[in-house]
């Protein structure tokens, strides 16, 4: 077989791993809920967040998943009457330059602490990419958002294809913004599990 011949094929072999619209029969599948608390310190206006919001929303939707957004500035949040959530703090640029002063990266756009079950992403940096690159800067923010929460309920580490590769960190326009089908089945499978844990707290709803 010729060499030109076997890159397509393996090309073609790697792209059938990305999810593509709600495939793998996920108009037959349960929706699931995820929580996710949202720590808007970045000063982001209300209008692009919602509509980054939206991206992260639409990247969920193709694996079955309902993301409920909470504004911790407003709602109660206790960490032990949730079972399981996320926690997403959009960084100002005095935090990202904290972040820097202890051995951060400056081209990097989010990070995820997973034993804190909390992400973090700099809405300045993908302001600065979107003008660079011309691409809608609140799109880039829903990717980036999205990747983090991945590495928050997926095994450490990045792929190679999808939303959750490197490039998603430094340059979300580079990639696809959608996990792939094992990725899904992973959050699927993690959401199930925890929907059956019971709350930590007694008085949690009274």
């Amino acid at each position: 077989m010729e060499q030109g011949t076997r890159n397509l094929i393996t090309a073609a072999a790697m792209t059938g791993l990305v999810l593509t619209g709600r495939t793998a029969g996920a108009a037959d599948r349960e929706v699931l809920t995820l929580l996710v608390h949202v720590s808007n310190q970045a000063g982001t206006s209300s209008e692009a967040l919602a509509r980054a919001q939206a991206q992260t929303d639409r990247i969920f939707q193709d694996i079955g998943v309902g993301i409920v957004w909470s504004d911790v500035a407003v709602e109660a949040y206790d960490p032990r009457c949730e079972g399981f959530s996320l926690f997403v703090t959009l960084l100002s640029p005095e935090m990202g330059g904290q972040l820097l002063s202890q051995g951060g990266r400056e081209n990097v756009l989010g990070s995820a602490a997973n034993a804190a079950g909390r992400a973090f992403v700099h809405p300045g940096r993908i302001s600065e990419l979107g003008a660079r690159t011309r691409t809608n800067a609140e799109e880039l923010l829903g990717r980036v958002i999205a990747h983090e929460m991945g590495h928050l309920m997926l095994p450490e580490g990045h792929s190679q294809i999808g939303l959750m590769s490197a490039a998603m960190e430094t340059d979300p326009t580079r990639t696809s913004a959608r996990f792939t089908v094992p990725q899904a089945r992973a959050i699927r499978a993690l959401l199930e599990s925890k929907a059956t844990q019971p709350r930590a707290v007694a008085s949690c709803g009274n």
